[in-house]
């Protein structure tokens, strides 16, 4: 009811009310059930490739590398600004829009758009310098098209 409230400026009256706010509702879940699966998967475990194979058969040291991985990115969020670390891992790593992004930290979306940029470019260098990141970094540049890697 909330989404629907925010954005009833948004209803053209090109359907039904209770089919737009059944849309509205629908997409409010699925960006919830996006965001729980790409938390659980960067919280759980990263994994550097893609594997088929069940979470319980990874390695060791295929698993240490993940969490060394991590750790660094850690690092790196830990070096930059507070809002906007927090804007790139609410958006970028979380799922969050813009808008939502705002409301969380007490901002106007300008505000978290400006952010979100200037954090995102700031890791990047940061990560770019790293010499456990970058090539990382540099593979997950090139598959962008596919939609994968980091944004």
């Amino acid at each position: 009811m909330i989404e629907v409230v925010y954005t009833i400026d948004k209803f053209r009256g090109d359907c039904p009310l209770d089919a737009w706010a059944s849309t509205v509702a629908a997409h409010v879940v699925f960006n919830h059930i996006r965001r729980r699966t790409t938390e659980r998967r960067i919280f759980e475990g990263v994994r550097l490739e893609d594997d088929d194979a069940p979470a319980s058969r990874q390695s060791l040291a295929r698993d240490t590398a993940a969490r060394s991985t991590l750790r660094r990115v850690f690092t790196h969020l830990d070096a930059i600004e507070e809002t906007k670390a927090w804007t790139y891992v609410l958006h970028d790593v979380c799922g969050y829009d813009l808008r939502e992004v705002a409301q969380i930290t007490e901002s106007t979306v300008a505000a978290a758009q400006s952010r979100l940029v200037r954090g995102r470019r700031e890791l990047h260098e940061r990560m770019a310098g790293d010499p456990e990141l970058a090539p990382m970094l540099a593979s997950t540049a090139a598959g962008k098209n596919g939609r994968e890697g980091l944004t």
